[in-house]
């Protein structure tokens, strides 16, 4: 069992036990291992938006964001909406300004 390696559908499995279970760092630690094996879904995007909601992370979340981009993934406009109201709650007018000017076409669709 010690070199067993999970496959991409363990690590989204992974990913979303251990934050309902509100082990953050696992999450996110098997979130990068999932990323390393290529593009998340929106749904797991989404798993780890919430880690950065309840931590009120909102330069994490935005961070995640970015991430997408380098996995020429996009925000539906769910994901955009969640990170924008966590820089809108936190006073950080000026990050969302930059991310919905980055993705302002990503405005129209939800992907669940």
């Amino acid at each position: 069992a010690d070199k067993l390696k999970p496959d991409r559908t363990m690590y989204v499995h992974l990913t979303s036990v251990a934050t309902w279970a509100g082990q953050d760092g696992k999450a996110l630690g098997f979130f990068r291992d999932l990323c390393k094996s290529g593009v998340p879904n929106m749904r797991t995007y989404m798993t780890v938006l919430r880690i950065f909601g309840r931590r009120n992370d909102y330069l994490g979340a935005a961070e995640l964001l970015d991430t997408m981009r380098q996995h020429g993934a996009a925000p539906d406009a769910l994901a955009l909406n969640t990170v924008l109201s966590m820089c809108i709650s936190a006073g950080a007018l000026g990050v969302a300004e930059r991310l919905l000017a980055s993705w302002q076409h990503c405005g129209d669709t939800v992907s669940c």
